[in-house]
């Protein structure tokens, strides 16, 4: 499994659409995804005091295209191209 944290209200219009896309898709080209280790250290740095998040548990088999990892940088996640 691999992690990934989203708000809320972005995973309700995922739900209504039929389809969730991070904003980071379009940004950069990628859904930045964490390790179970990773998870609590990424909301820390990145969702520090924000409320109503919701952590989506991603079984891997099923992603297309293919998870691609990344070594962790500072102020960066494992990610999926």
């Amino acid at each position: 499994m691999i992690y990934h944290i989203c708000e809320r209200t972005a995973w309700q219009a995922a739900l209504a659409a039929g389809r969730y896309s991070a904003a980071s898709l379009a940004a950069e080209g990628f859904i930045h995804c964490s390790t179970r280790e990773q998870a609590l250290a990424v909301a820390e740095a990145f969702y520090r005091g924000k409320e109503d998040l919701l952590l989506l548990c991603i079984d891997e088999s099923r992603l297309l295209p293919p998870l691609r990892w990344e070594a962790p940088a500072q102020g960066r996640r494992g990610h999926r191209n």
